[in-house]
């Protein structure tokens, strides 16, 4: 994640691509294996969308976390896990 960061400041990128590169780069590695894991550690993956969220607006961290997704029109990680787990539940049951 700093790695990218560092990379879209000296591009000096603006904020759809920057936050199109956290969910093609970084969102996939967390993302891995969460059908599996399930819902048990959403709190880790949330925080550190949170923080990227929070570094690219240059937001202190006691801001309220609704204010980043709905500034940027992005949804927290999570929904994208627990739509993954209903797909797999789905697919079990029907296939």
């Amino acid at each position: 994640m700093f790695a990218l960061l560092v990379k879209i400041c000296k591009m000096s990128l603006p904020l759809n691509i920057q936050i199109h590169l956290f969910e093609s780069m970084i969102c996939p590695i967390l993302l891995y294996g969460s059908e599996i894991r399930g819902c048990e550690h959403f709190d880790g993956i949330t925080q550190f969308q949170l923080k990227y969220l929070k570094m690219l607006l240059n937001c202190k961290s006691c801001t309220p976390n609704v204010m980043e997704f709905g500034e940027l029109g992005v949804y927290p990680i999570e929904l994208a896990i627990k739509s993954r787990m209903l797909f797999i539940a789905c697919s079990i049951v029907t296939g």
